[in-house]
């Protein structure tokens, strides 16, 4: 089965049997709704997330009365439990054919905002984008070394080091687990920051515009292989509560290798060969993980120009026989002008 077989075999009519709720004249307003709740929904989770952090952050022993530090945990736990409930109601709701233009417009602009605003927040939940700094300050406090053989132990009493430990940074006890390609960005966004603070925000910018990118890859990619669910299919993954947490909020470099796989797929959609086994590299450059996605592409493009070359036989064979027949024809009238003249001039 190709990329597509998964999506393509399942019912043509799902879509109707889950928008069903949504019917009538309540779609646009129960969007609306669940837009407007799906931003307040993430407030919530920005405002606990600061309060986590004021108070020594998740990662950290607090300092502040275990009631304070409850409060926000359970503001926290709720927001995201309203996020996730709010979100399947609204991919839900997308399925439904009558959403127009301006509804669309809605539902993705409000997603893009979502992200914006996350991109304002301090990482609260992990040390990574922070530790992409650290891996990229190593080369600078010890020249000639690089985050392959080193640990950051070393950037922890450098000039970088107070200000690590102030975001609530502690070294890693192994040297970096990721591709070349992402260490080459580590460095250059190291070399070029002028505080470990703004290069915090360049990591989360850069998985802010993957996550945007690979929405937009969602938005192609299920144009191509099923319509029906375009819409749907991009809100799963752009209004995702994992998504934006994890990438916009925190940076992580998954957005990045997530959006080179889904090019991959695009590329390999398109029948695109060379050009997606450039992609599936640069994904394979950021993390490994992409890797267990080559097989699958690399049999939906051999068998894709499989078809494509039997097809190609076919209408060979097809205008040769097309040729022949022609040929054909034009022959008998030939002879049939032929017999004419000789009636109507003899001798």
């Amino acid at each position: 089965m190709t990329l597509t077989g998964v999506i393509r075999t399942m019912p043509r009519g799902l879509h109707h049997r889950l928008a069903r709720p949504f019917a009538g004249r309540a779609l646009q307003p129960a969007i609306l709704a669940l837009v407007a709740g799906l931003l307040v929904a993430h407030r919530g989770i920005d405002l606990a997330q600061a309060g986590l952090r004021a108070h020594g952050s998740t990662l950290l022993p607090s300092a502040a009365p275990a009631s304070v530090v409850s409060a926000d945990l359970l503001l926290y736990a709720v927001a995201n439990l309203l996020a996730f409930l709010l979100y399947l109601a609204l991919a839900v709701a997308c399925l439904d054919l009558r959403v127009d233009g301006r509804l669309r417009r809605v539902v993705l602009g409000a997603g893009l905002l979502a992200h914006l605003l996350a991109l304002t927040s301090l990482p609260t939940l992990s040390i990574d984008a922070k530790s992409y700094f650290a891996h990229g300050a190593i080369g600078l406090v010890s020249p000639g070394a690089s985050q392959y053989d080193a640990l950051t132990w070393g950037v922890l009493s450098s000039r970088f080091g107070s200000e690590l430990v102030a975001l609530g940074w502690a070294p890693p006890p192994m040297p970096t687990p990721y591709g070349p390609l992402w260490s080459a960005i580590e460095n250059a966004v190291a070399w070029a920051s002028p505080s470990v603070l703004a290069a915090v925000y360049v990591f989360k910018a850069i998985a802010l515009a993957s996550a945007l990118g690979s929405a937009w890859l969602a938005w192609s990619i299920l144009g191509r292989i099923r319509p029906a669910f375009r819409l749907a299919g991009t809100v799963l993954l752009l209004w995702n509560p994992v998504v934006l947490v994890e990438l916009s909020a925190e940076g992580h470099n998954d957005g990045l290798m997530t959006f080179f796989v889904l090019l991959a797929i695009e590329l390999a959609l398109r029948g695109w060969a060379r050009r997606t086994a450039v992609a599936a590299t640069l994904g394979v450059l950021v993390k490994w993980l992409p890797a267990v996605f080559a097989p699958p592409i690399a049999v939906h493009l051999w068998r894709t120009r499989a078809e494509d070359e039997r097809e190609g036989r076919l209408d060979r064979a097809a205008r040769a026989e097309l040729g022949r027949d022609r040929r054909v024809r034009l022959g008998g009238h030939h002879v049939v002008d032929e017999g004419v003249r000789r009636v109507v001039q003899p001798g």
